[in-house]
């Protein structure tokens, strides 16, 4: 399986990129790696800084725990029972605060706060070995930052998937 964790850069740096994303893809297929028969994850990593606030990293949780099922409609029928299990979703029934919460949920949340690195990871679903796909898949969670910007937990309760994800280049590379 492939596992690939990234770098915490800016949308621009990882369309820069684009080249080498493809070369590696390539070679990994020609190798014979694989995403489909194994529990493959992809993992993006976002500075603290990029949010800007906490206010905003709790936004983008709640966003991201609150879209998760919509995320998962990435993921190929075949593995997505093997992936849920690597991507949880945090409940906010207690009303305990989302970066608490996070921290305390462990590593294998759809959002996670490693707060020693000020990083946030957000396991992205259907890790794919194709260019374009991936690179949507990458800017919907890009554009899940810029969003959460200037915003609060209660923001993400009622914004709706395509305020906080959408648009993205190469759409019609995640149009399923």
């Amino acid at each position: 399986g492939v596992e690939f964790i990234g770098h915490p850069w800016d949308a621009w740096m990882h369309l820069s990129e684009y080249g080498v994303y493809e070369e590696f893809f390539t070679l990994m297929d020609a190798a014979g790696g694989s995403v489909q028969g194994h529990s493959s994850g992809c993992h993006m990593n976002v500075h603290a800084d990029a949010f800007g606030s906490e206010d905003a990293m709790r936004a983008a949780i709640v966003a991201v725990n609150r879209f998760r099922s919509a995320l998962w409609k990435f993921t190929p029928s075949t593995t997505l029972s093997r992936r849920q299990g690597y991507a949880k979703a945090a409940s906010f029934a207690s009303g305990a605060d989302p970066l608490t919460l996070i921290e305390q949920s462990g590593k294998y949340s759809i959002a996670n706060w490693k707060k020693g690195e000020s990083l946030m990871e957000f396991r992205i679903p259907a890790m794919t070995l194709e260019t374009d796909r991936f690179m949507a898949q990458i800017q919907l969670y890009h554009n899940l930052v810029a969003w959460s910007r200037g915003k609060c937990a209660a923001d993400a309760s009622t914004a709706t998937f395509d305020e906080v994800f959408l648009p993205v280049l190469f759409q019609s590379s995640i149009s399923d």
